[in-house]
């Protein structure tokens, strides 16, 4: 799909009045064949005046609203409707925000008028919800009784998404790390000395460690997706986290020429919480540190104590750009290729919802990039 080139300011800030907003509703609903065809269509769907307000909307869409009935959201923006966190951040509401300038449902509504740029996929963070609303959003022209307005027909593709990147990531993995046994093994094969071979045994059940851990994070991430991951806590002590983490990801291929490390500063502390998914969620951070670092940069890991909380930390040399930092916890988004953006959703899936933490990261140019998962010390 086409990206359309949107000015510095995203959309129009203008907007139709409340009289003008009903007198564009009754202007449709007087005639029952366009309420009766937006009705029958399985998709939700609204109609849109030229400011991007919505002045009708189908059963469909109305359902995914639950208590908001067509009164409510007429003269909503599409953002606004569905309660996205960007909605907010400016006076001009959906449209008019940084984080607008990559909105798919923007880019398919200005782009109507072009069969290639009017279908984006769109995901929308939820002000009342972690999880991204992911969305499929085609636009169209309407001409009605002299006045323009534009079709928007939503489909949820949360599903189809998820299975493609779980799936993406998991063989992506999986294949990588089966590949190095398969390698080890012939290796271990071919061994001449007892040296050769406990060399390459060492190795070998280093791989088939990364092994099994990649298939119960697919197993742990698929369950989570669900609500249905069940977490036990128990006491776990930070530096033996950190060393876990640290363990697993030494031998893994992105840490290849680069250094990993654990900060002489981190401090020691035993804290009740699920100690597989904090190890997890530590691997993830620790992952995505090593995929951005070049080769002889250094990966540093580390915790400190703050106000009865422990945070654990992962940092790396390199730069978030400001436009990938506004999308880095969606799940689909990544910089490494289609259906490669788990590692950071993950680690906001699991350390919030089910670890009960906080997550987040700093970036500049100056400081390179470190993120951080908040836990309480109970």
């Amino acid at each position: 799909m086409s990206t359309i080139q949107l000015k510095h300011s995203a959309a129009s800030e203008a907007r139709s009045s409340t009289q003008e907003i009903a007198r564009q509703n009754h202007t449709l609903v007087q005639n029952s064949l366009v309420s009766d065809i937006l009705d029958a269509m399985p998709q939700m769907a609204a109609i849109l005046n030229e400011h991007r307000q919505i002045v009708l909307t189908n059963k469909a869409l109305q359902r995914v609203l639950k208590d908001r009935d067509l009164e409510a959201v007429l003269g909503l923006r599409p953002g606004e409707a569905l309660a996205c966190v960007h909605s907010k951040e400016t006076e001009g509401g959906c449209g008019t925000a940084e984080a607008c300038h990559h909105c798919g449902a923007l880019q398919a509504i200005l782009g109507k008028h072009d069969p290639k740029a009017n279908t984006q996929d769109c995901f929308i963070q939820s002000i009342a919800d972690l999880d991204s609303i992911e969305l499929r959003v085609s636009a169209n022209p309407l001409t009605y009784e002299g006045q323009h307005f534009t079709i928007l027909s939503v489909t949820d593709i949360a599903h189809e998404k998820r299975a493609e990147i779980l799936e993406r990531t998991f063989f992506h993995d999986i294949l990588n790390t089966a590949g190095g046994v398969q390698g080890l093994a012939m290796l271990l094969d071919d061994a001449e000395d007892m040296e050769e071979v406990e060399e390459y045994a060492h190795l070998l059940v280093n791989q088939s460690v990364q092994m099994v851990s990649a298939i119960e994070a697919q197993r742990d991430m698929r369950a989570a997706e669900r609500g249905q991951l069940k977490v036990t806590d128990e006491p776990v002590g930070s530096l033996t986290a950190i060393r876990a983490a640290m363990d697993l990801m030494s031998g893994h291929e992105v840490a290849v020429g680069k250094n990993l490390v654990r900060s002489p500063q981190a401090v020691r502390k035993v804290l009740n919480t699920g100690s597989t998914l904090l190890q997890r969620t530590l691997v993830n951070m620790v992952k995505n540190a090593l995929e951005a670092s070049n080769a002889d940069q250094t990966v540093t890991l580390g915790c400190d104590e703050i106000e009865k909380k422990l945070r654990f930390w992962v940092h790396n040399e390199s730069y978030i750009a400001p436009e990938v930092q506004m999308q880095i916890f969606k799940r689909s988004f990544s910089t490494r290729g289609e259906g490669r953006g788990i590692g950071t959703y993950s680690m906001k899936l699991l350390g919030e919802k089910y670890l009960g933490g906080k997550v987040g990261f700093d970036s500049s140019e100056a400081e390179g990039t470190t993120f951080w998962l908040e836990l309480p010390l109970r």
